[in-house]
């Protein structure tokens, strides 16, 4: 079922209508009064609380000291407010900067947290710097705030308290005690039934056109006269009119005892008031409530001032009674006004690296809470929950990118596109450098030249693939029938086109694909020739968006390569390996991936090519705890059911009949094999794909796709060497073999296999290495996996004769040179598209406009610091969302009635369906089950009682199973009113990366990230296609979050630029140290044995698993009398060494590190031969080659020294 329509209005409309009522609830406006409850624990917006004894200088916020400000005491009048400490030459606090010299530079990001108290701050504000005119500036500040005030309850108020109901004019129905009471989180004492309840009004204060006229050259302070004060004393009096608790009713919270009698009716509860209060005064709050504002002013060296402004609750603590601050809050506290005399200046620079399409500067800062201010206007004001709405990119589609055309006019199409992409290089050289129609400065003309020679070199290589298709006939069939593969792919989605930038990076890929038959070159359809021998050793960064299309592109790059491949004679083997640095990434790829292997498939069938060839698979490597590792006689025999077999199932959907959920597990003993098969009748289809290293060892898929650390598995498998060498025999029953023996249990012998027809593959080794989710492989993980990628290119190289291309997909860019460089040991790394010469715009995407100059929003922030713990104020907000959502389904005139731009029940439904379900991003497994058993728990009230809420919680610890599952479960969603409707999905960094669900647009995220570009990723889970909310809880105790409250605005403005680049360094000693004997091992199994000429009946191969044996091959010399080992020379080419791609005294230390290290490592292994009873090459490794790129702990062996090596070792293997 195809998913209903919406239209941009009405998805910004209803993500507003989310927004307000999230506001309204956090504020504590919905509410006008609590009974039994305590404002700090419903109000999380712009919450003041009572300050210290006036005696004692008030410490800074821990959060304004993050912001960079000195942590000096200010003077006792000035209360909470920050001092800032001015250079005192630029006014800055900071480095001078040649652009603002009045502007300090924002301070730098900082993960590190700190404890801090976690009563709210007792002022909020924000800072201003203007250029005075005359001497002096004027400002008009308007502000409100709530307070609460103590009254005893009404009889219904009461009645509700106990649990029971009230029915006016009749006999309540009273309730049986004891009920317990509800109480607030605070104290958490158990409050017997039956008592007098506590009601708590909330009052409103609201004060317009306070102007102060400010001198700017002196450092002055004022405050409001006393105007709050009075307006707020006015308003306690007029609140407490009605119904007055006594004095100390907050006291204990334990209120005066009750009879059934005293709630027989409202009468006789209305006796009971008034004999409980006769001798008793109306209380006030205690200490009376106190606030006021304060501007101060601090000029500056350059002319400006800086002007703060600070409203604060000056309301004593209370010592005796800490319950009593817990009210004696202020609410919903801001600030707006005016600056009417003067302009405003930037105030800060943020702390990112110069670029020409930025602007780096801030023109205010909020201090516990965000600010905006109009530059222009001089318009500021305090935004308790923060908002950022960030543009939506869309494709360029003024070109022909439709899929027939290239199917059918290639050349045409392909030089249109190429004479467009001329087009813009001449705009840029004549008008953007020419006649500087930017208005750039001379340095960001030279910034501007290097973009622009970027873009020259895409166009180059776009043209160098239009040379491939032209020299390569094979490839041109190939490329035509890709575009057929990919055009019905997507027209089952509603697509006929690519986007401009996904064909394009296609094209210039072509050229490493020609490699693969030694075409290096070839001319053009304007006949400039190009040439491309060193493709392969240049990486490609696929760089887009999140949401944008990358996963198609390197779809469309695999099919053509794969089809290519069959077109020029490789009937076998593995053409891509596409990996992911986690078991998340690749459940949803997986099943586009595998309808991309069934199209293509079919139109292999449709091709005509001669001789014998392999039908396309794909196999998803994975480790054991996903799926199995092998399949033997146990094995099925515990699973020897479809059933027993669901938990190993990866692909949910037939991609032949597009049946949902139709795919269920077939196991087959006798082929060993784990089939996916459609159970439709009329289908029966047997999906293209394997899940069990041994059956991808045995049947060689074109496509290989599964997580980054089955590269490990290289230093303990003998048969991992098949994938880049190819295979030597085929056994007729379990396929494809490359060692001395079959699977277990093969009635074929050494001999037999030795009779079968020796098989000399074509180009065995992969043509296409892609990496997505690049930034993840960072620190320990990337070291680790740098070290192994570059062993497996060099074994591709010594083995197959040939590299594979290296490719990468990422969105979050920062550092890639750097990072691909240690990854992969290549030459150097380009990305594509490359920048254009404004921001947010280059020759393939531009920003979506609702008219000229209004960008659409792709999602919308919103963020706030709450009162208390940032779990529960997650949940609380997910709740909020989820009770929204029943308003949408059960109050459906009265959300028509609030709708502009929704007008029938019809647009309704269609937003239900992409606005039902809240997903809630948790940092830690504690903090997921906490949140889950919150809404569990609350289920009866977002739900209204009809249903269970369906809660969903997916971490590291869910199997590809369960997740497959909940996928399946969001995609159809099915009736709301059903049981099984998924409403709320609880996730950890798992549902971070690579997961693509349209309905995930209403997210909520307990912690800030530790990561810029975790937060990108996490944040792009809302809003793919639909407009989305991402509510951001920024916790009290984190000062880089306070900063980030505090510059809102300016710093979503700029997230790519604040993410760091990738932190990795394939020459730490102890990533060498730890990886060698998985790269010794791994040269032994991925080179030695998959390039050993003896014939199968001798055991050679088998033998190199002996240490002896193994280090006979491990010793051989270079060259004949040489004393040099050629281990060595393997050693330094499986770390990339010595083809100058880094610094000379970087590999000069690591070839030193690699030989001692692997001098020791012999000497270990030769030690072993004399002294341990087995001689496995495995167990005679120290340290133990690597299991996981994870696994970062080195083992450490120890033994008792009364017992024998050789007696621990019978144990530990033989005695079993």
């Amino acid at each position: 079922m195809s998913a209903p329509p919406t239209r941009y209005p009405q998805e910004i409309e209803i993500v507003n209508h989310f927004i307000n009522r999230l506001e309204r609830r956090l504020a504590g406006r919905e509410e006008l009064t609590l009974v039994n409850r305590l404002p700090i624990d419903e109000c999380h917006l712009g919450v003041l609380a009572p300050w210290r004894n006036p005696d004692e200088a008030e410490p800074l916020d821990a959060g304004e000291m993050a912001e960079g400000e000195s942590p000096a005491a200010p003077p006792k009048v000035a209360r909470a407010v920050p001092v800032a400490a001015p250079n005192s030459r630029t006014g800055t606090s900071g480095e001078a900067d040649d652009e603002e010299p009045e502007a300090r530079r924002a301070p730098v990001e900082r993960v590190d947290d700190q404890d801090v108290p976690r009563r709210p701050p007792s002022a909020l504000g924000c800072e201003l710097m203007l250029t005075p005119v005359d001497g002096k500036v004027s400002i008009t500040v308007n502000l409100s705030f709530a307070f609460y005030t103590t009254h005893l309850p009404t009889y219904r108020q009461q009645l509700e308290s106990l649990g029971g109901t009230y029915r006016p004019g009749t006999a309540p129905k009273a309730p049986p005690p004891p009920t317990p009471v509800p109480t607030g989180k605070r104290g958490k004492q158990s409050e017997t039934a039956m008592t007098l309840a506590y009601a708590l009004r909330r009052n409103a204060v609201q004060l317009e056109n306070l102007t102060f006229t400010l001198d700017a050259t002196k450092m002055t302070e004022q405050r409001d006269a006393g105007r709050i004060q009075t307006a707020l004393d006015d308003a306690i009096t007029r609140g407490l009119v009605d119904r007055p608790a006594p004095e100390n009713t907050m006291a204990t919270r334990a209120g005066a005892q009750l009879t059934e009698a005293d709630l027989k009716d409202e009468k006789a509860f209305e006796q009971f008031i008034a004999a409980h209060m006769r001798d008793k005064k109306p209380g006030r709050p205690d200490p009376a409530l106190q606030a006021s504002l304060m501007i101060r002013t601090e000029p500056q060296a350059n002319g400006n001032v800086r002007v703060s402004l600070y409203l604060s609750n000056d309301t004593l603590r209370n010592d005796q009674i800490r319950t009593q601050d817990n009210v004696n809050i202020l609410a919903d506290a801001r600030l707006w006004g005016d600056v009417t005399q003067g302009t405003v200046a930037p105030i800060e620079i943020l702390p990112i690296p110069r670029d020409y399409q930025y602007d780096r500067r801030v023109w205010g800062v909020g201090h516990n809470t965000s600010v905006t201010i109009d530059q222009q206007t001089g318009r500021f004001e305090t935004h308790a929950l923060a908002r950022f709405d960030q543009p939506r990119l869309t494709t360029k589609d003024h070109l022909p990118t439709e899929f027939g055309r290239f199917a059918e006019d290639t050349f045409d199409v392909l030089a249109e596109i190429y004479a467009a992409m001329e087009a813009e290089v001449t705009h840029w050289q004549d008008k953007v450098l020419g006649t500087n129609s930017e208005g750039l400065t001379p340095e960001e003309l030279i910034e501007c030249q290097t973009d622009f020679e970027r873009f020259q070199g895409e166009v180059h290589r776009f043209a160098a693939g239009i040379a491939a298709l032209r020299a390569q006939p094979e490839l041109l069939r190939a490329f035509q029938a890709m575009n057929r593969v990919m055009g019905r792919i997507a027209a089952k989605k509603g697509f006929h086109r690519w986007r401009l930038f996904q064909i394009a990076f296609i094209v210039t890929q072509l050229p490493a694909l020609a490699l693969r038959e030694n075409v290096s070159g070839g001319e053009d359809h304007l006949g400039q020739h190009h040439d491309w021998t060193g493709d392969l050793d240049i990486a490609d960064v696929l760089w887009f968006p999140t949401g944008g299309g990358k996963t198609e592109s390197y779809l469309g790059l695999i099919c053509c390569a794969i089809l290519y491949d069959r077109l020029r004679g490789k009937a076998m083997g593995v053409t891509a390996w596409l990996r992911f640095p986690l078991r998340m990434l690749s459940v949803q790829q997986l099943q586009r991936a595998v309808t991309m292997i069934h199209e293509a498939q079919i139109e292999l069938d449709g091709l005509g090519i001669q001789g014998e060839h392999d039908k396309l698979l794909l196999g998803y490597f994975v480790g054991s705890s996903t799926t199995p590792n092998t399949l033997d006689d146990k094995f099925f025999k515990d699973h020897a059911t479809p059933e027993s077999c669901e938990k190993f199932k990866m692909i949910a959907d037939c991609p032949k009949c597009g049946g949902k959920g139709t795919v269920k597990m077939e196991p087959r003993a006798k082929q060993s094999r784990l089939y996916h098969r459609c159970q439709d009748p009329k289908c029966m289809y047997y999906l293209p794909v394997v899940i069990t290293d041994a059956e991808i060892y045995r049947t060689l898929p074109a496509l290989i796709v599964g997580t980054v650390d089955k590269a490990a598995t290289l230093g303990m498998q003998e048969r991992f060497g098949i994938l880049w060498a190819g295979p030597r025999w085929k056994c007729p029953t379990h396929g494809y073999g490359n060692i001395d023996f079959c699977i277990y249990g093969c009635t074929l012998k050494m001999q037999d296999i030795a009779k079968l027809p020796l098989i000399q593959p074509k180009d065995p080794s992969p043509t296409l290495h892609l990496q997505d989710e690049l930034h993840l492989l960072q620190e320990e993980l990337g070291a680790f996996a740098g070290h192994y990628e570059t062993l497996i290119r060099y074994c591709e190289e010594q083995a197959g004769g040939k590299k594979s291309k290296v490719i990468a997909a990422t969105a979050t860019i920062e550092g890639f040179e750097h990072q691909t460089r240690h990854l992969y040991g290549v030459r150097d790394a380009r990305r594509f598209p490359s920048r254009g010469y404004k921001r947010h715009e280059n020759f393939y995407a531009k920003i979506e406009e609702t008219a000229p100059g209004v960008a659409k929003t792709a999602r919308v922030f919103v963020a706030f610091r709450p009162s208390g713990l940032s779990t529960e104020a997650a949940a609380r907000c997910a709740r909020i969302l989820n009770s929204t959502v029943t308003k949408l389904f059960e109050e459906e005139a009265a959300t028509l009635a609030a709708l502009k731009e929704t007008t029938t029940p019809e647009e309704l439904a269609a937003l239900r369906h992409y606005y039902s379900m809240s997903l809630t991003y948790v940092a830690s497994l504690t903090g997921g089950t906490r949140v889950k058993d919150f809404l569990n728990d609350a289920s009866k009230e977002i739900l209204n009682g009809a249903r269970d809420l369906g809660v969903r919680y997916l971490s590291g610890r869910s199997s590809t199973g369960e997740i497959a599952g909940v996928i399946e479960e969001i995609e159809s969603p099915g009736d709301w009113k059903s049981a099984l409707h998924v409403d709320a999905l609880v996730a950890t960094n798992v549902i971070s990366h690579g997961v693509d669900l349209e309905r995930c647009n209403l997210m909520v995220m307990e912690k800030y990230p530790a990561e810029t570009a975790e937060y990108i990723q996490a944040s792009s889970r809302s809003g793919r296609k639909k407009v989305g909310l991402v509510v951001v809880v920024l916790p009290v105790r984190n000062l880089r979050a306070s900063s980030i409250y505090s510059r809102f605005q300016e710093y979503h403005q700029h997230l790519d630029r604040m993410v760091t680049p990738v932190p990795v360094n394939r020459f730490a000693k102890q990533a060498l140290r730890r990886t060698l004997s998985g790269t010794v091992a791994g040269l032994i199994y991925g080179l030695a044995m998959p390039t050993e000429k003896d014939k199968p009946q001798n055991g050679r191969m088998t033998q190199l698993k002996n240490v002896t044996q193994a280090l006979k091959w491990l010793d051989r010399p270079l060259a004949p009398g040489g004393a040099h080992l050629w281990i060595t020379n393997h050693l330094r080419g499986a770390q990339a060494l010595g083809d100058g791609n880094y610094d000379a005294e970087l590999e000069s230390g690591q070839v030193a590190l690699i030989d001692d290290a692997y001098r020791l490592l012999h000497a270990r292994l030769v030690q072993h031969t004399k002294t341990a009873a087995r001689q496995n090459l495995g167990d005679a490794l120290n340290p133990k080659p690597m299991t996981s790129l994870r696994d970062v702990e080195r083992s450490i062996p120890f033994r008792p020294d009364s017992v024998p090596y050789d007696t621990l070792d019978w144990f530990e293997h033989s005695g079993k």
